[in-house]
Formats: structure tokens, C-alpha cells, sequence
């Protein structure tokens, strides 16, 4: 099948769906004062005001092409099995532009999404942290536990969990990137910076090559994400953030594969800390499944003494800025690891 007759299939499938109102199509003219937010490499991103709703809405169109037509189809069928939870982003249905280009928006289908007014969770904390007390901390953590235990329930893995897939709105988070995953990876991965900043999300069972050779993606990657996120909410900073050169990336994920993990700040309740650690074991079979971890976040007293006194008896061998030194043995596993994590970044 040629890629016309593939972009025809899914242009079909849309409008099929829209004729038997599985998908809200809502004209073009609903919507006023567009304002541009970003182009990504896949998509151009607009905020609009919904006039007969009074309320803001995220525009996204998407550049033409098979595969991003067939992973918009793929994420609006997600999405219409797990609209309804609170957590996750949501989506209104599909406009298009067919005259008058004044918008500067590009003439195909535009897809309609909640509009997050805080940006990503990452944003949120850079900008936010500081304020924060333990009471949001934990909120934050047990709504976005919630909404992934949702989607298990729902047999669905997001794949792609990390600090710049979820939002915020209204001090609420909100999953983000469904059956888009492995397209928006790319696009915050513009930079070596940017990539490593996803690396540390990553389940360290993906580059097990020699040991797992057909390990997909499954609901304790989720589990591992999840973990690395809750160090994230209670440290406010990005797991290892001091590998932040393009050299230190085969470094980093040798390190992971090895066992390292970051450290606990010493504010942090104890059996939060527990929690996290369990969620982030390197053998998925020792990884909680995410109701369970929903239930130990939702029984954590914040009244109850702290005691993390042994998080300031760090051996140095495990010090966030320790650099480990690369023989010519770990040389060849690098190498390997480098074409694995590049080739899952295209699987995802």
C-alpha cells in the first residue's frame, strides 16, 4: 500500500467515525482568538477559546503522513476508553479548517484536547517547587498513581511516562500522550540534553538484550516510570540531572543498568521512600502492581515522625555526581546499549 492510499485509510476512518459519532466533530467557527504555542516536529500546537463553552481548548494539527495519521487514530481510540477519568487529559472530538487560512493553522483535521494552564509537571515544579508542602506532593503523586492504575485496569500501557508527558491543570494532573507516544518522545527529544532527561524513565529491562530478547513494553515499565516520577515530585528536580552532557548518556544508562538509582531527600516520609524504591526494583516481578501503590500512597500519615537519617550516609561510589570510569569491556556493552536505547526510542 502506497503512503496515499495509507493517509486515505486513516482520512476514511476519521470520517467514518465522525458520520457514526464515535468521534464530536464541531465546526471551525466555534473557535476564536487561536494563538500559537509551539510547532513540534509532528504537529503545530494552538490554544483557541471555545466561544460555546467560554473555555479554553489545546488545537493540535498534525503534518501529513501515514504513521502520525495512524497514531492520532490509535490515541483517539485510547482515549475514548479512559476519557472519563479526572486525571487524564481529555478529548473533546475533531474541527477542521476548510477555508481562509487567517489562522495561519494548517487545512486539515484539527484535534481538540483539554488545555492544561500549567504546562508539564516538569514545568510545574521548576516554577513551582518552593511553594509546595507535602500535602500537594503527595496529592500529585497519588493522582497520577490513580489515573495509570486506571489505564492497567483498562489493559492499556502508556509507554511513556515521565515528567513531560504529564500536565497540570488547575494544580491537577493530567496524563498526557496516548497512542502519540513514541512521536511526542521525539519531540521533547530534539537534544542529547533532552534524551537524557527521558533515559532515567525508561524500565532498565529494555536494554537487557542478552537476557530478555523479546521484553516489550508492559504494565511493570509502568511501574518503573511511576517510581522515578514520585522521586521527581518529592526532590523537584530531574533524576540525574547532573548528567546533562551528550558523552555522559552511555555512562548514565550503564550506571541504571547497574543498579544505581537516585537518592532520597531527607524531607521525604519514609514509607513514601519505600514505596518508590519498590516501584523502581530492577526485576519487574518485584515491582508493586499500581493499586498497590495506590493504597500504600493513600495510607501514608504526613503527621508521623520522620526518620531518613541514612539517606545522609551515602556511600560515595553512589553519589550523584560520580562519574564511573569506562574499560575497554564496558566499551562494548556501551556501544551495544547505545543501539538498543536508540532502536527503542523508534519502537516505542
Amino acid at each position: 500500500m502506497n503512503k496515499i492510499n495509507k493517509d486515505n485509510k486513516w482520512i476514511r476512518w476519521i470520517k467514518d467515525s465522525i458520520a457514526n459519532k464515535y468521534i464530536n466533530y464541531h465546526d471551525y467557527d466555534e473557535f476564536q482568538n487561536l494563538e500559537y504555542i509551539c510547532d513540534r516536529r509532528f504537529s503545530k500546537v494552538h490554544r483557541a477559546n471555545w466561544k460555546s463553552l467560554n473555555n479554553i481548548v489545546t488545537l493540535k494539527s498534525l503534518k501529513n503522513g501515514s504513521n502520525f495519521m495512524k497514531e492520532i487514530v490509535n490515541e483517539i481510540t485510547l482515549l475514548n476508553k479512559i476519557n472519563l477519568h479526572k486525571n487524564i487529559i481529555q478529548f473533546f472530538g475533531i474541527t477542521k479548517m476548510i477555508d481562509n487560512n487567517k489562522d495561519n493553522v494548517d487545512p486539515n483535521y484539527l484535534f481538540i484536547f483539554e488545555y492544561a494552564d500549567n504546562g508539564t509537571l516538569r514545568d510545574y515544579l521548576e516554577n513551582n517547587f518552593n511553594n509546595l508542602d507535602w500535602n500537594i506532593k503527595l496529592r500529585f503523586a497519588i493522582q497520577i498513581v490513580d489515573a495509570v492504575s486506571f489505564i492497567h485496569r483498562k489493559n492499556i500501557i502508556h509507554r511513556n511516562l515521565h515528567s513531560n508527558s504529564i500536565l497540570v491543570h488547575k494544580n491537577m494532573i493530567k496524563l498526557d500522550d496516548f497512542g502519540l507516544s513514541h512521536n511526542k518522545l521525539a519531540e521533547v527529544s530534539n537534544t542529547s540534553a533532552d534524551i537524557i532527561g527521558i533515559l532515567p524513565f525508561i524500565d532498565p529491562q529494555h536494554f537487557k538484550e542478552k537476557l530478555n530478547d523479546n521484553y516489550k513494553a508492559n504494565k511493570k515499565s509502568d511501574v518503573y516510570s511511576v517510581g522515578v516520577l514520585l522521586w521527581e515530585i518529592s526532590s523537584g528536580k530531574r533524576p540525574f540531572e547532573s548528567y546533562n552532557k551528550p558523552h555522559q548518556k552511555s555512562t548514565l544508562m550503564l550506571e541504571i543498568l547497574n543498579g544505581r538509582r537516585e537518592i532520597p531527600t531527607s524531607d521525604t516520609q519514609i514509607d513514601y521512600v519505600n514505596t518508590y524504591k519498590r516501584c523502581w526494583q530492577d526485576n519487574p516481578n518485584d515491582r508493586p502492581d499500581m493499586q498497590q501503590v495506590l493504597s500504600e500512597l493513600k495510607s501514608i500519615n504526613l503527621n508521623m515522625k520522620n526518620d531518613l537519617s541514612y539517606v545522609n550516609k551515602i556511600n560515595e561510589n553512589i553519589h550523584n555526581d560520580t562519574i564511573i570510569d569506562i574499560d575497554e569491556n564496558n566499551e562494548i556493552i556501551i556501544n551495544e546499549l547505545i543501539l538498543l536505547y536508540e532502536d527503542f526510542i523508534h519502537l516505542l
